[in-house]
């Protein structure tokens, strides 16, 4: 068993590859592995140790963090370092680097790439008086003051994690169109709860740009939804004991305007 790094043969190793980047193990001087586990606070620690070319050092600090570890489910790459090794090829530099990856048990899976939440919260709302009537006591009419009713409207973020420049550019002014603009069709974040049209108004982003070593930037954007138990177009009319669409008796234009959410290009 050997391999090959950076022009150099390693009889006792054994090579790889993660993302791209070639790597050896080592067999000899120790093992290459460890691992230290606390079964009282559920905590998993380890490193291993890589050789690859030295001129792949920031290609592989982009490919191994927050990759799983090989064997240990639940544990995932969150630190590195980094030395010399081989042959010297300038005053800072070499043919190979010896690499220790650190791993540790996280409580949630750093791959995911979508991340989704809800908060339902009831508001009180006020219904005319002279829209409603007591049912079994008409005697009683008309109703003293206006009843109080709960409506239920359920706040959404979207969040998308590890997304490129590609994305941002072509997403990003599709969002900022929308923001204000309720769905023309039915929406579902994930694919579990599923809104009808006109029921979710888009209330606009949060947008970071993170800068990793020997990498290009990543974004996270984060959407912000709120969905209401009816058309948002519709408001309560004291005329019809109902909710009617609000239209500009001067231009008829509904007080929103549907737009395609599809734009947004959640990914499923």
């Amino acid at each position: 068993m050997g391999a090959t790094i950076g022009g150099m043969y390693y009889e006792n190793g054994a090579g790889g590859t993660i993302g791209g980047v070639n790597y050896v193990v080592l067999n000899e001087g120790g093992c290459p592995i460890t691992l230290d586990v606390d079964p009282k606070n559920r905590s998993i620690q380890g490193n291993i140790v890589y050789y690859i070319a030295w001129s792949d050092i920031g290609n592989f600090y982009n490919a191994i963090y927050y990759t799983a570890h090989p064997f240990v489910v639940g544990a995932y790459a969150t630190s590195m370092s980094y030395m010399g090794f081989g042959i010297p090829t300038g005053t800072f530099s070499w043919k190979n680097a010896k690499v220790t990856v650190g791993y540790k048990n996280l409580p949630f899976d750093p791959t995911d790439f979508k991340e989704v939440s809800y908060t339902a919260t009831g508001d009180i709302a006020s219904i005319d008086k002279e829209s409603v009537s007591f049912e079994t006591s008409p005697n009683a009419n008309p109703v003293p003051e206006s009843p109080q009713v709960i409506v239920t409207t359920i706040d959404i973020t979207v969040a998308i994690h590890q997304s490129s420049g590609a994305y941002i550019s072509s997403v990003a002014p599709a969002a900022t169109a929308l923001i204000g603009q309720i769905n023309d069709a039915s929406f579902t974040a994930d694919g579990i709860f599923t809104f009808a049209q006109d029921t979710v108004i888009y209330k606009g982003y949060d947008l970071s740009e993170k800068f990793m070593f020997g990498a290009v930037p990543t974004y996270e954007i984060s959407h912000k939804f709120t969905a209401g138990p009816i058309d948002w177009r519709k408001k309560w009319s004291p005329v019809t004991g109902d909710y009617d669409k609000v239209t500009s008796p001067v231009s008829g234009l509904y007080l929103y305007t549907e737009g395609s959410f599809s734009g947004l290009s959640i990914p499923s």
